[in-house]
């Protein structure tokens, strides 16, 4: 259904939720736990208020799905794996300063 909710493991209660993709195939906290980044069938990753349930910013990255997130310990960049067969470099405060690698390309 394109939801990602987030529940309080302590007391089963329901924090918040998003709304992304129709299909979510990944998503990822960022390290002050606030917001959240969501990717699926779309190829579009998109950065969420997790209080709010507000689309921050979003970036149009992979020519369809997007199967994986990852996201640095700092919480500044943000890396994606799509099925196009590129990885997605993504600045997570700015996310329109994106860039895609081919296979083979070098950072």
């Amino acid at each position: 259904d394109g939801f990602a909710i987030v529940w309080n493991f302590e007391t089963g209660a329901e924090v918040g939720r998003v709304r992304g993709a129709r299909q979510l195939f990944a998503t990822r906290f960022t390290s002050d736990d606030r917001r959240l980044l969501t990717a699926g069938e779309d190829g579009i990753i998109e950065l969420h208020d997790v209080e709010t349930g507000a689309l921050v910013a979003w970036t149009e990255m992979h020519g369809g799905v997007v199967s994986g997130l990852a996201i640095t310990r700092e919480g500044d960049i943000a890396v994606s794996a799509g099925w196009d067969g590129r990885i997605g470099i993504v600045t997570v405060d700015d996310p329109q300063r994106s860039r895609l690698l081919d296979p083979g390309d070098y950072v």
